[in-house]
């Protein structure tokens, strides 16, 4: 399926002026199922027995593990100083060969 045939049109074939959730609002219900899970984790013990859970079986770390690097942002953005682009340096250093510099 192409993402063009999901965006909303207007008459013209361009995207609707305003179409769709302005940039920065949250998703409500992404919003009210992150608080859920808030809740249940802490109805289940919270910190104290996510930590007790890892440590009963060595696969209970792992999968410990796998959710916690789920978590991570993947998309990182790196910029140079004051979000410029990032400078290299190559500093090529040379090295005199003995037996040609004693000719």
């Amino acid at each position: 399926m192409q993402i063009e045939s999901l965006q909303k049109k207007n008459r013209n074939g361009g995207p609707r002026a305003g179409a769709g959730r302005p940039k920065g609002v949250p998703n409500k219900v992404h919003a009210s199922m992150k608080q859920a899970i808030a809740e249940a984790f802490e109805q289940l013990g919270g910190t104290n027995r996510m930590v007790q859970w890892a440590q009963e079986d060595p696969k209970h770390l792992t999968e410990f593990y796998k959710l916690a690097a789920r978590l991570i942002p993947v998309e990182t953005q790196v910029t140079g100083q004051n979000g410029g682009p990032i400078q290299t340096v190559l500093e090529i250093v040379g090295i005199a060969n003995q037996s040609r510099d004693s000719e």
